[in-house]
């Protein structure tokens, strides 16, 4: 049996295969990793899950089955030959096998069908789909229907007409241009479908070139009436969990989970290694444990599920009241174009609104001030004021450099100007700069960069400079 303090937390899980004997668990309130075995998931790959329910393909047989992580039930389903197999492509379990209507759902790559079956059939089932599903994303089941997140759009399919033996019928196509729409970076995007409180959420981070090292994260509420996305600021007294490799995401009551509310965890493969983010909505603050080489080997064989705590069931109907009000609600910083908070010192708040207008706001005193527009669109790495700008001294500083650090790109603007001073600093070593808010210290920027190197910006005349890196201190010298 587990042991029994598996269940009294979250914990990431790696199902190895036959790769070998032992699973892969990762605490990630502290970022230990450990190795324990379960005998009924050696040998076994594990394709999708649901709350505790794994569900679980064998790499060396045919054979396949639901496993309740935490009573170690089984529940048997009909063989998959490997030719079938090598055609599957995403895969879900709807909900969880104690509920008549839980599926185990497959979409074929090559000739868009579906390919799935209940708990207790004797057969998978083959259905042709009138979509291209070669380029499905990820897929929550959510009021008995099917949300299927492609390309540019979520298509709609009643789950009721897989009983029909036809083939699926289509409810709806939902563009997916409004959330697009709040991106203002030509990069990278990964994205989560929710469900959390009765509501469905898509949840979407963005990231830099190949590596996903997550510079932003955005959540879109689906307003069903509307057929439409709206944007939310925070997500209450849940913390969601989002998986990397299109399964989709988890909501759970924060406190129950051991972890901080209004918190969206999320494991991803970056230029160092696997890092697992913690991103706080609610002071928009980012941060990573960077994983050892142990928990990322044999990294491509096998991924890394979210498990959750059981459920406590609900005894009282007024147990299950937040105390936490318009937990969905956003405010607009005095425009109808969305709004992203970049930095706040001395109780004001730099933000951008749209793609290319960045705003100074005081929530306090209810003082605005808008910047010059900027000649593109906001695209730096870090941005930082040096004091309120009820003062004359207060300069906004924002840089930007190439990947591999050969030049770096300033702007600038000083209190009372109406346009942003642009530069661009040839560097003598390599400066690529992080995803990092400068800090400023006496009337200087000193900004990091990805090699660990600072460098620094004088408002008064305009010059660049890196410092020199510092050796390592050994306390074992002579």
């Amino acid at each position: 049996m587990v042991s029994c303090d598996f269940n009294d937390q979250v914990w990431l899980i790696r199902a190895s295969g036959s790769d070998k004997e032992t699973q892969t668990l990762i605490n990630p309130l502290n970022g230990s990793i450990e190795e324990r075995k379960i005998p009924e998931m050696e040998g076994q790959m594990c394709l999708a899950h649901f709350e505790e329910w794994l569900f679980l393909v064998s790499d060396v047989t045919d054979d396949c089955f639901l496993l309740n992580i935490y009573s170690l039930k089984k529940i048997s389903l009909p063989s998959i030959d490997e030719e079938s197999f090598q055609s599957l492509g995403l895969c879900t379990l709807t909900s969880s096998p104690t509920s008549p209507d839980c599926i185990i759902i497959f979409f074929g790559e090559e000739d868009n069908f579906l390919f799935f079956c209940h708990p207790g059939d004797k057969e998978w089932t083959e259905l042709p789909v009138d979509l291209d599903v070669t380029h499905v994303k990820t897929m929550l089941k959510y009021k008995e229907k099917l949300y299927v997140v492609l390309l540019n759009s979520i298509e709609i399919i009643d789950i009721a007409s897989l009983s029909t033996g036809v083939g699926t019928t289509h409810v709806k196509t939902i563009s997916m241009d409004k959330p697009e729409h709040f991106f203002s970076f030509g990069i990278g995007r990964l994205g989560n479908l929710v469900e959390s409180c009765g509501d469905i959420f898509f949840v979407r981070t963005c990231f830099p070139g190949p590596t996903q090292t997550v510079i932003d994260l955005d959540i879109f509420k689906f307003e069903e009436t509307k057929t439409d996305w709206e944007r939310v600021e925070s997500i209450g007294d849940c913390a969601f969990f989002l998986d990397s490799h299109g399964k989709g995401g988890q909501s759970f009551h924060a406190q129950d989970a051991r972890v901080d509310w209004n918190c969206v965890y999320q494991m991803l493969s970056c230029y160092d290694g696997k890092r697992l983010y913690k991103i706080c909505l609610d002071n928009q603050t980012l941060s990573f444990k960077l994983l050892s080489e142990e928990a990322i080997q044999g990294q491509y064989y096998g991924f890394f599920n979210w498990l959750l705590p059981m459920r406590q069931p609900v005894l009282k109907p007024e147990l299950c009241i937040s105390s936490y009000t318009n937990a969905c609600s956003t405010e607009n910083l005095n425009s109808n174009e969305p709004s992203r908070l970049l930095f706040s010192k001395d109780g004001w708040a730099l933000a951008l609104q749209g793609y290319n207008q960045l705003c100074l706001l005081n929530p306090f005193t209810n003082d605005f001030l808008h910047l010059p527009i900027l000649e593109y669109p906001y695209s730096y790495d870090g941005i930082a004021m040096s004091c309120a700008p009820n003062s004359l001294s207060c300069v906004v500083f924002a840089l930007v450099g190439q990947p591999r650090g050969e030049f770096t790109k300033i702007i600038a603007w000083h209190y009372g100007q109406d346009e942003w001073y642009q530069m661009e600093f040839h560097n003598n070593c390599s400066f690529p700069v992080a995803d990092n808010n400068p800090v400023f210290i006496d009337g200087e920027f000193y900004c990091l960069s990805r090699l660990g190197s600072l460098g620094v910006f004088n408002p008064k005349n305009n010059t660049w400079r890196i410092l020199d890196k510092l050796s390592h201190i050994y306390s074992d010298l002579d």
